[in-house]
């Protein structure tokens, strides 16, 4: 995709009244590191470590192996007032929480 950016503005045979020069190339993600150079990324990529996602409480990362069978559950995030928050987390299958 790095030859799109390294032709713009050179003859290409087609004739034009005018050559577009953007002032500015954005994409939503890195597609290339060709490409960094010559675009901006919305949203760069970022080093995720140890990213699992949440467990049940009482589950200790000890607990937990590569390959286990685990139930995806609604669990309580938060309790704000009189409303009570939820989400996905992640309950081994052989957990009794």
């Amino acid at each position: 995709a790095g030859h799109l950016f390294e032709r713009a503005g050179k003859d290409d045979g087609f004739a034009r009244d005018r050559m577009i020069d953007f002032s500015a190339r954005l994409g939503m993600v890195e597609y290339s590191s060709a490409l960094n150079p010559f675009m901006t990324t919305l949203f760069p990529s970022e080093k995720l470590a140890n990213v699992l996602g949440q467990v049940v409480a009482g589950v200790n990362p000890s607990d937990l192996k590569a390959g286990m069978e685990m139930e995806l559950v609604l669990d309580t995030l938060f309790v704000d007032g009189e409303t009570e928050q939820v989400t996905w987390k992640w309950k081994p299958l052989n957990a009794s929480n």
